[in-house]
């Protein structure tokens, strides 16, 4: 009986040696992941700058003002 018992504590020590690889592993990708998606959120805050100046620039050039926009859905009225 306590050779078994032995026996069934050393395989449950390799089953939780394997789930703390698996997790090491799983959070590795989850950090490049998080990485990428950062990266992506950058990249959009740059396109969103410049779609704002560019917004900008047509509302001068339509003789549009701020003032005339719906502020809810930013369609001029």
């Amino acid at each position: 009986m306590n050779k078994k018992n032995d026996e069934s504590i050393t395989e449950l020590k390799r089953e939780m040696v394997q789930i703390r690889v698996d997790l090491e592993a799983l959070l590795n990708i989850l950090e490049k992941y998080t990485s990428v998606v950062e990266k992506q959120i950058d990249i959009l805050d740059k396109v969103c700058g410049k779609l704002d100046k560019i917004t900008s620039t047509l509302y001068k050039i339509l003789g549009l003002n701020e003032h005339d926009k719906d502020l809810k859905s930013n369609i001029y009225v």
